[in-house]
């Protein structure tokens, strides 16, 4: 989606030790993300109180409206999730959920 569409956006979601973690250790590969906002704050993963704003003015500098598709990612699913309810009521509405593909062992 993010080569098909050039609108398109990568909001991480991740903490910032995370992502860290994951660019020292080459995981951090491709595209990288049009924002990283915190939806839990590192090291007490409370949630961030500014994410909506965060994430707006993150948007907003990249030349996103609100109708632009943004794709939301995280470690397992669930902060993306929220995020993008959270994105959702603050009146964004295209996402995808950026799931990890779960692989089955034989």
């Amino acid at each position: 989606m993010l080569n098909n569409d050039p609108r398109a956006q990568l909001v991480d979601v991740r903490s910032i030790a995370e992502w860290e973690f994951c660019r020292r250790a080459g995981f951090v590969r491709g595209r990288p993300p049009g924002a990283l906002v915190e939806w839990q704050q590192f090291p007490s993963m409370a949630p961030n109180p500014d994410f909506v704003a965060q994430t707006s003015g993150a948007l907003a500098a990249a030349g996103a409206a609100q109708e632009t598709p943004v794709l939301f990612l995280c470690r397992s699913g669930g902060r993306s999730r929220a995020a993008a309810i959270a994105m959702a009521r603050a009146g964004y509405f295209q996402f995808v959920q950026m799931l990890r593909g779960l692989r089955r062992r034989s």
